[in-house]
């Protein structure tokens, strides 16, 4: 049996345009999507690895956001596709 695709979802905070996702299955392309994030003036809020039930890369606020972004990181559409 193989092992499902692992993935990852960065959540993000647009002063402008609020919360959004990016989704990857590759750790190396979040990173690097992390880094054109804070280049554009968002503010990386942190990384779910799914497939190791964490989340990872907390920003210093993360609290803050936390109930507003629940929707995002548990999202069960997107978990059970």
């Amino acid at each position: 049996m193989l092992k499902p695709t692992t993935m990852f979802r960065l959540v993000y905070f647009d002063p402008v345009q609020g919360y959004g996702t990016i989704d990857s299955s590759r750790y190396n392309q979040i990173l690097d999507t992390d880094s054109h994030l804070k280049q554009e003036g968002k503010k990386v809020i942190c990384i779910v690895d799914y497939d190791e039930k964490s989340i990872e890369h907390k920003s210093s606020d993360y609290c803050e956001h936390r109930d507003n972004i629940d929707n995002f990181i548990f999202d069960y559409e997107f978990l059970n596709s």
